[in-house]
């Protein structure tokens, strides 16, 4: 370990003994190099440590299925985010832990409610004879699917924000001659 590392080290170690003081919850250094100390409430919160205005920064870490960083952007806006914290005590940080718990807490909510529209959207075209689904990133919820029925193509598509994209084209596999218009103009075809 060079000397940059034994200075980052030590002060992990001063970072995880500051906050293991000011609260009874199941803390532990967290990442390589990384000032990161992990508060493991029921959501993980990560302190890192001081930062170039000797502040501590709070962070909340998530794999919340359909929550993007805009969604994330929407939900911290509703809440008034505490003060930056230079020098730590119990109350500073109860603060930003009740802060980030509204806000882990209606994350959860939000992407439950997006879970739910897929499943629901999902039932639906299950049903559906003849439908081919492909999912192109399953580990993420995305999904893609496409019927051609009666000259038509349906087809959707999940992103990993949850938003279910539909779409309805006219398909028709022909020549493209004046007869075969002619014809498809007067659903002869």
């Amino acid at each position: 370990m060079n000397d940059y590392q034994k200075e980052q080290n030590k002060k992990r170690q001063e970072l995880l003994k500051t906050v293991k003081s000011f609260t009874n919850e199941a803390v532990k250094l967290e990442g390589g190099d990384s000032m990161a100390v992990k508060i493991t409430k029921d959501f993980p919160i990560y302190i890192r440590g001081k930062n170039f205005n000797n502040q501590y920064t709070f962070s909340l870490w998530h794999k919340l299925k359909y929550i993007t960083h805009s969604d994330r952007n929407r939900v911290e806006e509703k809440y008034q985010k505490p003060n930056n914290i230079g020098v730590m005590n119990a109350k500073k940080l109860e603060a930003w832990v009740k802060y980030l718990k509204l806000i882990y807490l209606d994350l959860c909510q939000l992407s439950k409610d997006k879970q739910n529209k897929v499943d629901t959207f999902m039932t639906k075209v299950k049903k559906i004879k003849d439908l081919k689904l492909g999912g192109y990133n399953l580990s993420e919820g995305e999904f893609r699917g496409t019927l051609v029925k009666g000259g038509l193509d349906y087809s959707f598509e999940i992103n990993r924000s949850g938003y279910i994209n539909e779409k309805i084209e006219v398909h028709y596999a022909t020549d493209e001659t004046l007869e075969n218009f002619l014809k498809l103009a007067d659903n002869k075809l």
